[in-house]
């Protein structure tokens, strides 16, 4: 039986909540990813930009996959929302806390840039 992503979130630059986590990422910025936890795999998500900020942005689809084609670990698409979202799968197979912890700090990391890049705020 794969531990709980809560068990491997143990870090003091994560806070643990209900349904993910807020990650420290250096200084004032930290970002929010949420955790689904599937039967093979954790799907982490994070918002880069909500749909009233997505909609006064208008990120062209061509930067999204330049984006995506720039990352490995992370990939951002629009979600049925209309928020533009950054997603990593983890296989739960093998899994360790220096894994899950490296994922979900690159995945808040990737959307915290991109949500400064956009904007230049804070607000996931």
């Amino acid at each position: 039986m794969a531990a709980s992503w809560k068990s491997l979130s143990a870090n003091p630059a994560f806070r643990v909540e209900r349904n993910g986590l807020t990650v420290q990422l250096g200084g004032a910025r930290r970002h929010r990813v949420t955790v689904e936890d599937g039967q093979d795999a954790f799907v982490l998500r994070s918002v880069v930009l909500n749909r009233s900020r997505f909609a006064q942005v208008r990120v062209p689809s061509t930067r999204i996959w330049e984006m995506n084609r720039a990352l490995t670990l992370v990939g951002f698409r629009i979600d049925a929302e209309e928020r533009l979202i950054g997603e990593a799968r983890i296989p739960k197979v093998g899994i360790t806390a220096q894994e899950f912890q490296a994922v979900a700090t690159n995945l808040a990391a990737e959307c915290d840039r991109y949500e400064r890049i956009f904007t230049n705020l804070d607000q996931e």
